[in-house]
């Protein structure tokens, strides 16, 4: 789950939440959801209306900003708990450059600006433009995870569902600061 500034949840990965629910409701899977930064507490509690089965969150000062090599770890640990099947993350900048690093980091695939997701014979099938959009490509794989980058506004954000009682999990990953090879000197925001 992306975060804006402000550490509200970004709608891009509140369409992902549905899309992520249309999966389960094809497939009898569960959705989960992953929040990684700092101060997120309200984020998560947010989180639970929105129809996730269950929310993992690493809350680290660490994490306050976006930083590939501890993010990926995070991811890494995350899913050596839950050992997910398909991970979908909503198109941001974040996802362009964790995505690619996840999917070769858990030996899963990896398909980017999915415009669409179906479930036939016991398998998914991405959707993706191709040739500056003129034909659309059909991808599945036997991978583990499958993880989709979906394109934005091609799923409708996620209502609030009523009476869903989220459980939210804290992962408390053990973060070694000195495992990352970047660091942030400043930040400078456009005005």
């Amino acid at each position: 789950i992306d975060l804006t500034e402000g550490n509200k949840i970004n709608s891009a990965s509140l369409e992902a939440v549905l899309a992520g629910r249309l999966m389960a409701n094809q497939s009898a899977l569960s959705v989960a959801a992953l929040m990684i930064g700092s101060n997120i507490q309200d984020a998560a509690t947010e989180l639970n209306e929105y129809g996730v089965d269950e929310i993992y969150v690493q809350n680290d000062s660490l994490l306050q900003n976006y930083n590939p090599d501890l993010f990926l770890f995070v991811l890494e640990k995350a899913c050596e708990i839950i050992n997910p099947g398909f991970i979908l993350m909503a198109d941001s900048l974040v996802a362009q450059d964790l995505a690619p690093r996840a999917a070769f980091r858990l030996n899963g695939a990896l398909i980017t600006d999915c415009v669409n997701i179906n479930y036939e014979s016991e398998a998914f099938y991405y959707s993706k433009p191709v040739y500056s959009g003129n034909v659309t490509a059909v991808f599945s794989t036997d991978a583990k995870p499958q993880i989709a980058v979906l394109r934005s506004h091609i799923y409708e954000a996620a209502k609030p569902v009523q009476n869903k009682n989220t459980k939210i999990t804290p992962l408390n990953v053990q973060i070694d600061p000195s495992k990352t090879t970047m660091e942030i000197l400043e930040r400078i925001k456009d005005e």
